[in-house]
């Protein structure tokens, strides 16, 4: 990003580059977290459980593990383009962080817990 900032590069490369343009950086970020949310579900299906705790961790990673889906096929049906650059495009990617973040932060709870016993 320090790049495209400092730099004067072509539309064509900063259509790459820069995440608001939702190019290829986007998408393999995108990858990215679609990753890892296919490892949580691995993780979710190995975890050992004994207690309540752990097997709602379980479901949590388990069910988490179902965002790789949406993660692989939305750049491959254009979900994101260039035409949603700008506010509608902020809101959204707003919303889903948010989203993510919510359901995220019991999985650092509970998996604190878990390894805090073991």
């Amino acid at each position: 990003m320090t790049t495209i900032r400092l730099s004067n590069l072509s539309e064509e490369i900063i259509g790459i580059l820069d995440y608001s343009k939702f190019g290829l950086f986007f998408n393999f970020n995108l990858l990215g977290y679609g990753f890892m949310s296919l490892s949580t579900f691995f993780i979710g299906i190995k975890l050992g459980t004994k207690n309540k705790q752990e097997k709602v961790l379980r479901y949590f990673l388990c069910i988490h593990g179902i965002f790789f889906i949406s993660c692989f096929i939305m750049p491959l049906l254009g979900v994101f383009n260039v035409d949603m650059a700008g506010k509608v495009g902020d809101i959204i990617g707003f919303i889903i962080l948010q989203f993510w973040c919510l359901y995220f932060m019991p999985i650092c709870v509970l998996s604190y817990k878990y390894f805090k016993n073991k």
